[in-house]
């Protein structure tokens, strides 16, 4: 019997006592991907907890924190042609600002999710 012929729940159990790399290397592996609530449990258990505006399921809170602990994160830059007198600090949890140059307003930024969204505070 091939294993993910098994019920989503069974494999979902046996899954949830795997260490959270592993686990991630098992779901690959089955080609499956557990249920919302069994992320929200993982979640849980790592302690890890959703962003507001940047996580929308509790897998994308997984993925997020794996990215920053393997350092799998994506550095970009922006240059910020309205303000040159931008803040100094950007509200967004995983981000950082990594130069800012005077004469060319440019923010360095890790990005460790997918889509990038930063909103300036006053």
């Amino acid at each position: 019997m091939s294993f993910n012929k098994l019920p989503l729940e069974v494999i979902e159990e046996i899954f949830q006592n795997l260490g959270i790399e592993d686990m991630m290397n098992a779901w690959e592996a089955v080609g499956l991907d557990g249920s919302e609530s069994y992320w929200g449990k993982v979640c849980r258990r790592e302690g890890y907890n959703k962003v507001d505006g940047v996580d929308d399921t509790w897998r994308s809170v997984v993925n997020r924190n794996l990215n920053w602990r393997f350092r799998r994160f994506v550095r970009r830059e922006y240059v910020v042609d309205e303000n040159p007198h931008f803040p100094n600090r950007l509200h967004f949890e995983n981000t950082r600002i990594l130069t800012k140059d005077p004469e060319v307003p440019k923010l360095g930024v890790l990005n460790i999710i997918s889509s990038i969204a930063l909103r300036f505070c006053r």
